[in-house]
C-alpha cells in the first residue's frame, strides 16, 4: 500500500494574496497615477473658485455715472456670498491638500469617491449665484446649505475611507491626522446642518450661522 504523503502547511501563492487583497491597497499604483488625480481635483477646484467671481455682474443695461454707486452697492449681497464660498471652497481644498499628503497610494474606490466630492465642489456656484440673486429667500439658503452638507458629508467619506477602511497612507503617518480632520468636516457639516433647521424659521438667522466657521476652522486647526 502506498504511503500517503505528509501533509504540508498550506501556501498562499502570490496570485491567491493578490485575489484576497484586491479591495485592500493595489500595489501597481504609480506616483504619476496619483499626481494625476492630485493635480486633477486642483484643477476642478480652481475652476469652480473662478466661476464664482463671474457670478459678479453690473446689470446689462446702462447705466449712468450717477447711478454707479448705487448698482455697486446694490450687489452687497453677492459680495458677501462671494466670499463666503471663497473661503469654504479654500477650506475644502486644504484638508483635500492635507490628505493627500499622507496618501501613498490608491485604489478604484477612492477615484470615485473623490469624483463625487469634486462634482459637489463644481456645483457650489450655482446655489452661490442664486442665493446671491435671492439671499432672504428660503428656498435659496435651503439649497445652499443643502450642498454644503452634503459635501461636508462626503469630504468625512473621503477621510474614513483613506484612514479606516482602505489604509492608503503612508506607516508613518500620525494617527491623530485622520481624526482631526474628520472632527473638522463633522464641525462644518454641523454648521450647515444647523443653518439648515434654521432657515425654516428665519433664513435671515441661518445665513449668520455660517460666520462660525471662521472661529471654528481657526479652533480646530491642525498644530
Amino acid at each position: 500500500m502506498a504511503k500517503r504523503k505528509a501533509s504540508t502547511p498550506h501556501q498562499v501563492t502570490p496570485n491567491q494574496g493578490a485575489v484576497r487583497n484586491i479591495h485592500s491597497v493595489i500595489a501597481p499604483r504609480t506616483e504619476s497615477g496619483l499626481e494625476r488625480i492630485i493635480f486633477f481635483s486642483d484643477a476642478v477646484i480652481a475652476i469652480a473658485i473662478t466661476l464664482l467671481a463671474l457670478e459678479i455682474r453690473l446689470p446689462e443695461e446702462a447705466i449712468a455715472p450717477s447711478e454707479l454707486t448705487a448698482q455697486l452697492l446694490a450687489l452687497t449681497p453677492r459680495y458677501l456670498i462671494y466670499f463666503i464660498s471663497f473661503f469654504v471652497i479654500g477650506l475644502f481644498w486644504m484638508s483635500h491638500h492635507h490628505m493627500f499628503e499622507y496618501i501613498q497610494t490608491y485604489d478604484r474606490s477612492l477615484i470615485w469617491i473623490n469624483l463625487i466630492f469634486l462634482s459637489l465642489v463644481a456645483f457650489i456656484p450655482f446655489p452661490t449665484s442664486v442665493l446671491g440673486r435671492f439671499p432672504g429667500e428660503l428656498s435659496s439658503v435651503v439649497l445652499y446649505a443643502g450642498v454644503l452638507v452634503c459635501l461636508s458629508l462626503t469630504r468625512v467619506w473621503l477621510w474614513w475611507y483613506v484612514y479606516y477602511r482602505a489604509h492608503l497612507t503612508r506607516p508613518d503617518t500620525n494617527p491623530r491626522a485622520g481624526r482631526i480632520e474628520l472632527r473638522r468636516a463633522l464641525w462644518t457639516g454641523s454648521v450647515f446642518g444647523l443653518s439648515l433647521l434654521v432657515a425654516f424659521w428665519n433664513p435671515n438667522w441661518a445665513r449668520y450661522l455660517w460666520i462660525l466657521l471662521f472661529p471654528i476652522s481657526l479652533l480646530t486647526r491642525p498644530t
